[in-house]
């Protein structure tokens, strides 16, 4: 949004970003096939007419929650800029900011939303999949790939290798979060999974020379 954009509570930017954030409220809390555009309308304090203005119908705005939500998870900058920087450390460092945003609330309460509804609209399963989940996982993939090329790590498939270690990552965390069991002691395990996850892997793909 532009900074001229942000100036009266009646602007049609201000709409527009009332319109997303009722569209999150009510998409998180009731998944998208339960969601109607005009609850999202009576939320937002707009005209249904005025949702469909900003939103061509409820996947355009549905895609532009899920958009909002997963930006917050764009890979980061690290993994293309320390290239020359231990490896261990640098998965160390992907594993803890990769696992501390997917773990977050709002983050496991769009997974469920994506998950509960994918059999029913498998677009938002692609959506979801061929956005954050991708992106993310080429990010690394990509990574992993220039330490090949460097000759630290020994990997035939980067993007299977990427998908791989992110699963192991996750281990099941994940699944006991999704399922709405207990949130306590998060960091420190987020801490010790990705600790034991990438010293398995680097057992696996380091190149015998670079080893200690």
């Amino acid at each position: 949004m532009k900074q001229n954009e942000k100036i009266r509570p009646g602007s049609r930017a201000r709409k527009r970003n009332d319109i997303l954030v009722a569209g999150k409220k009510v998409f998180l809390e009731r998944g998208y096939g339960a969601t109607s555009m005009d609850e999202i309308a009576l939320q937002a304090n707009v005209s249904k007419r005025t949702v469909y203005d900003k939103f061509e119908n409820k996947q355009t705005l549905f895609a532009a929650v899920v958009q909002e939500i997963c930006e917050r998870i764009a890979p980061p900058e690290f993994l293309a800029t320390d290239m020359h920087k231990d490896v261990k450390t640098v998965l160390t460092q992907f594993g803890e900011w990769f696992l501390t945003r997917i773990y977050s609330i709002e983050q496991v309460n769009l997974f469920q939303t994506v998950i509960n509804d994918s059999r029913q609209f498998p677009e938002i399963g692609d959506m979801f999949l061929s956005g954050p989940v991708l992106r993310t996982q080429t990010a690394l993939a990509a990574y992993l790939a220039a330490q090949v090329q460097k000759g630290r790590l020994a990997l035939k498939d980067p993007q299977i290798a990427a998908a791989l270690l992110i699963a192991m990552m996750k281990s099941d965390v994940h699944m006991t979060l999704l399922l709405g069991q207990s949130r306590s002691n998060l960091p420190k395990l987020i801490r010790q999974h990705v600790a034991t996850a990438v010293s398995l892997f680097l057992t696996g793909a380091q190149n015998p020379k670079e080893r200690s």
